[in-house]
């Protein structure tokens, strides 16, 4: 199924928010649901101690969520206000209203917020969709960016592909880049060695310093209704998401 769905998404017919929405399904659809050690944490300030160290997945789902210890597993949260600020060796899901990731994640990360801050090196991918998302932290593996205002100032070593309504990259990025957006803008320190190709309203913003390598492909867009549906599939596509993650951890811990 998830084979089928990232072919569907390469094809020709769908717009980038579309396809950034049929990659977090994915996203979700593989999340490993592990028969070993299973720790549940829901109350109004769930926590994990600096000091403490969970040898397995940890679920954790409240008003005011922080985990600053060190995880052996994998990561599911859910939150008003969800910081992240530990070690976690799997992989991290995380939803909530404001989502901050400033610990290491050493495999892939999944997250959705109406603000999206995520500073902490990354070794897998990432896949991160709100209103407001910032990126600061080294990201390993691809990146996949859905907001109303995204910026990349971070290093990627694989291929990036962005939907929103303010686009700024501005760092290294070391394959293809792929934006949809009203606003493009390439800051003084990007530097994309693949290929750029980006629909816009008007041409992107190039600073000094900024550079592209491989071929650049902009293709105008004139239709202002477009934007603004796919502006509603992306708001569409984060609520379901955010559901899903609710329902989940509810589910679990209740």
């Amino acid at each position: 199924m998830v084979n089928h769905l990232l072919a569907l998404s390469a094809g020709q017919g769908f717009n980038a928010p579309m396809k950034a929405f049929i990659g977090i399904v994915c996203a979700l659809l593989v999340i490993p649901i592990s028969s070993q050690a299973l720790e549940l944490r829901a109350s109004d300030q769930p926590s994990v101690a600096p000091q403490e160290k969970i040898v397995g997945d940890l679920y954790m789902a409240g008003g005011n969520v922080t985990s600053s210890g060190s995880i052996a597993g994998d990561l599911v949260t859910a939150g008003g206000s969800v910081l992240l600020n530990g070690e976690v060796k799997n992989d991290i899901l995380a939803g909530g209203g404001t989502v901050t990731i400033l610990g290491k994640a050493l495999d892939d990360v999944r997250v959705f917020g109406g603000n999206v801050i995520v500073t902490s090196d990354i070794v897998g991918d990432l896949v991160a969709a709100g209103g407001n998302v910032q990126v600061t932290g080294k990201i390993g593996g691809d990146a996949l960016l859905a907001g109303g205002a995204v910026t990349l100032d971070a290093p990627v070593t694989g291929n990036v592909k962005i939907a929103g309504g303010e686009v700024r990259i501005n760092a290294s990025i070391s394959g293809n880049v792929e934006v949809q957006a009203d606003r493009v803008i390439l800051g003084p320190n990007a530097a994309i060695k693949g290929d750029f190709s980006y629909h816009a309203a008007t041409p992107a913003q190039v600073d000094g310093g900024a550079t592209v390598t491989g071929k650049t492909d902009y293709t105008p867009r004139v239709d202002v209704r477009e934007g603004l549906k796919q502006g509603f599939i992306a708001f569409l596509s984060l609520w379901f998401v955010l559901k899903f993650l609710m329902l989940l951890v509810g589910a679990l811990v209740f």
